[in-house]
C-alpha cells in the first residue's frame, strides 16, 4: 500500500511538482491556507492542528508552507517570524505529537554570506533574517528524532519566473540584464522532489544537503540560456546586483553547499544546467 503523505503548503511551486511527480507513488493528502485545497492550515494564524480525517493516517508531512521572500523577511521580521518560526515549530510539534514524521526544507541562507565552508557539520551563522528564521526552526524541530531537514540551493526551471522572463525577452530579440557579481547554484525541481521521495523511503533524522557541485553567476547562466536558444550572446548585458538589489541583500560568496554526509547529494553543475535548459 502506498505510503500516505501530508503535503503542507500544497499551492507552492515545489509542492505542486512533488504532487505531480509522485501522486501515483504515494497516497498524497494536501493542506493549504487556501480554502478548497484540502486541509485548511494558515501559518499566519495557526493555533492548533485540525482533525486529520483522511482514509489513511499520514506517516510523513512535508512542510512546504513558508514565507520564502528574503526581502519580505528583512522588511517584515515580526510577521515572517510568525509564519516561518513560531507557527511552523508549533505545527511540526503538533504533527509529531500524533505520530507524523516531518521533513523540513531549509536553505543555504543559514550560512553567513562570507562562509566558504558550509557542510552539514559546519557552523551556521546567518547574516540575513530569512537565514536566522530557517536556522531557528532547524534547531527546534531536530530536538525530536522524528524530523529531518534538507538544505538545498535555489530551484530553477524554464517555468520559473526569472528564466521564463529571460527566455521570452531573448526570443523577441530584446536585451536582458543579469548580475555578474552574484553567484547561484541552480537545481532543477526534479532533483529536489526526488530527494524528498528518498527521504520518505529511507527516513533520516538530522541535516542533509542537496546541491550542485559548483556555482556560476547569473550572467553566466543567462549566457547559457542564450546559447541554448541560439540567439546572440550580446543580448545578455552584465549588471551589478548593487544596481537593482538593496545593499543588504543576501550575496553569498559561495552559493553551492559542501556535502559530507553519505545520504546528502552533490550533483554535477553541468548536469543541473543541462536538465534546466533542455
Amino acid at each position: 500500500m502506498p505510503t500516505p503523505i501530508l503535503v503542507i503548503g500544497s499551492s507552492s511551486f515545489l509542492a505542486k511538482e512533488f504532487i505531480l511527480s509522485f501522486s501515483h507513488y504515494f497516497t498524497i493528502y494536501t493542506a493549504s491556507r487556501r480554502p478548497g485545497s484540502g486541509l485548511l492550515i494558515d501559518l499566519s494564524n495557526y493555533s492548533y492542528l485540525p482533525e486529520l480525517c483522511f482514509p489513511q493516517f499520514p506517516e510523513f508531512a512535508i512542510i512546504f508552507a513558508s514565507e520564502v521572500s528574503t526581502s519580505y523577511c528583512e522588511k517584515n521580521p515580526s510577521a515572517s517570524f510568525q509564519v516561518n518560526c513560531r507557527a511552523t515549530c508549533k505545527l511540526v510539534s503538533d504533527l509529531n505529537a500524533v505520530g507524523i514524521k516531518c521533513i523540513f526544507p531549509s536553505s543555504t541562507a543559514v550560512f553567513n554570506h562570507q562562509a566558504l565552508c558550509n557542510s552539514e557539520i559546519s557552523l551556521a551563522e546567518p547574516s540575513c533574517v530569512y537565514g536566522h528564521q530557517k536556522l531557528f526552526v532547524e534547531k527546534q524541530i531536530l530536538q525530536n528524532p522524528f524530523n529531518g531537514v534538507i538544505r538545498f540551493t535555489k530551484v530553477f526551471s524554464l517555468k520559473s519566473r526569472l528564466l521564463h522572463s529571460w527566455r521570452t525577452q531573448l526570443l523577441q530579440n530584446c536585451p536582458i540584464d543579469a548580475f555578474d557579481d552574484l553567484h547561484v547554484a541552480p537545481l532543477h525541481p526534479e532533483f529536489v522532489v526526488d530527494y524528498f521521495r528518498q527521504m520518505i523511503l529511507n527516513p533520516q533524522t538530522g541535516v542533509f544537503h542537496l546541491s550542485p557541485s559548483a556555482h556560476l553567476t547569473y550572467f553566466q547562466m543567462a549566457l547559457r540560456l542564450s546559447q541554448v536558444l541560439n540567439v546572440s550572446k550580446d543580448l545578455v548585458r552584465p549588471v551589478s546586483s548593487f544596481v537593482k538589489l538593496s545593499p543588504d541583500a543576501y550575496r553569498p560568496q559561495k552559493a553551492f553547499l559542501d556535502v559530507k554526509k553519505l545520504f546528502s547529494r552533490s550533483i554535477p553543475l553541468e548536469l543541473c544546467l543541462d536538465i534546466i535548459f533542455n
